[in-house]
């Protein structure tokens, strides 16, 4: 999976980042994470690190590239 990072707190971002392999994790409510039904929550498998990412910064997934519609 490719997506592009963005900070909301500093409005920067743009850098691409490259996950190798995730598994998804469940997804909170909004009043637990502001905006959740808007991004996607997932496990780094080579770090074990859980991440989130915004759906629409998501630019490639299994090798197949995204078109926002």
């Amino acid at each position: 999976m490719k997506f592009r990072k963005w900070n909301r707190q500093t409005n920067d971002g743009g850098d691409l980042a490259y996950i190798k392999a995730a598994r998804v994790r469940p997804k909170p409510s909004d009043r637990t994470v502001s905006n959740a039904s808007y991004k996607v929550f997932f496990l780094d498998v080579e770090t074990g690190r859980e991440l989130n990412c915004w759906e629409c910064l998501i630019v490639e997934f299994n090798g197949m590239k995204t078109i926002l519609v």
